[in-house]
This record gives C-alpha cells, sequence and structure tokens, in this order.
C-alpha cells in the first residue's frame, strides 16, 4: 500500500504520520478521537502551530510515546534526542548552541530516561537553511514558537483532565449518570488516542 508525504491535517495528526511509521487504519481512530474530543468540547485538544509543536502536545497530554515508535520512525529524530544512560545527547547537531534557557526538559517531555523531545530551540538548530526557508524563515519560527507558548485553549494538559474539567460545565451535576457517562467518554477518547 502506497504511503503518501502529506496526510491528516495536523491538528488530527496521528504519533505515527508526524513520527515517519508505516501506517494503517489505527491513524483514523487517532483522527476521530481529536474529533470527537473537539465536538464535545468546541475547541481543538491539539491545536499545535507546526509539527514540533504538536507532537510536544501529544506527548504533554497522552505521555511518553513508545521506544519502539523513536526508534522505528524515520522522522523520530527531528523531533526527539536520544540520550546516554548518563543524559548525555548520543548525538549531537554539529552546530548545537549551549542553551542554557532549555538546557533542562519538563519531566513530562522525558522519553523513558532515553528518548526526550528537542527544546524549541533545538529544533529549529537541527533544521537546515532549505528547511528553515520552505516555512518562512527562522524568525517566523521564533515567532511561532513563542505564540504555541501563549495558545493552549486549556487550564489541563491530560485528556482524562480536560474532559472531566471541562465537561462539568456540561452536564447537570446532580445527575449520577451523566458524570458516569463523562468518565466513560474519556475513557473511550484514551483509547481511541492510544
Amino acid at each position: 500500500e502506497e504511503q503518501h508525504k502529506y496526510i491528516q491535517s495536523r491538528f488530527y495528526r496521528s504519533p505515527e504520520v508526524l513520527l515517519g511509521l508505516g501506517y494503517d487504519s489505527a491513524i483514523d481512530m487517532w483522527s476521530l478521537g481529536c474529533v470527537a474530543a473537539e465536538l464535545f468540547l468546541g475547541l481543538p485538544i491539539l491545536p499545535g502551530n507546526q509539527e514540533h509543536d504538536q507532537i510536544g502536545r501529544i506527548v504533554e497530554m497522552m505521555g511518553s510515546i513508545p521506544d519502539w515508535m523513536l526508534e522505528q520512525g524515520t522522522k523520530a529524530r527531528t523531533f526527539f534526542v536520544k540520550e546516554e544512560q548518563d543524559g548525555t545527547p548520543s548525538q549531537i547537531h554539529p552546530n548545537h548552541p549551549s542553551d542554557d534557557n532549555n538546557a533542562q526538559c519538563s519531566p513530562s517531555l522525558r522519553q523513558n530516561g532515553k528518548w526526550r523531545l528537542k527544546t524549541a530551540s533545538e529544533y529549529l538548530q537541527s533544521m537546515s537553511q532549505s528547511e528553515l526557508a520552505k516555512r518562512g524563515g527562522k524568525a517566523s519560527l521564533v515567532a511561532l514558537a513563542q505564540e504555541q507558548k501563549q495558545h493552549r485553549y486549556f487550564e489541563y494538559t491530560e485528556l482524562s483532565d480536560i474532559i472531566l474539567h471541562y465537561g462539568k460545565q456540561r452536564i447537570n451535576k446532580d445527575d449520577e449518570n451523566e458524570k458516569g457517562i463523562l468518565e466513560w467518554f474519556a475513557h473511550l477518547l484514551s483509547g481511541m488516542l492510544d
């Protein structure tokens, strides 16, 4: 089966597609889960403004990406750094800057002690000049990185917390059945996005 370069709109793009893995109908289940959550909440749950931001939001919301996906994904090293046991990167880009502001990565973005999401600065530094030019230049991407910090629709970051907190505003708080349905819906979405 032919694998296409561009598939799925960014807000609904699955980790398999972002990481450059082969895909099947499971990516449609991912998109359906994103759409179902958006229909319920009225806003997208993963509004990344570019692919690095998108994968970062997925990790923040759903937790670590399995090592096998990062090992096999043809684009995994675009977004992640594999670290040795002592915490040093296994491969450093030759032009990698010392970036004291981003030296410490959020624990939720650390990948099982072996992989971690690149900081925005590391991601930009690892891009070739032609990649930067395709995306509007480095200044444009730096502005997007600044914007992504402010572009949060929800106070909570974990999927179940978002659904349960914002869903309570939509249900009859005295109805135990509606509370149960809300918990079931959060569980269903977690399964669709797993």
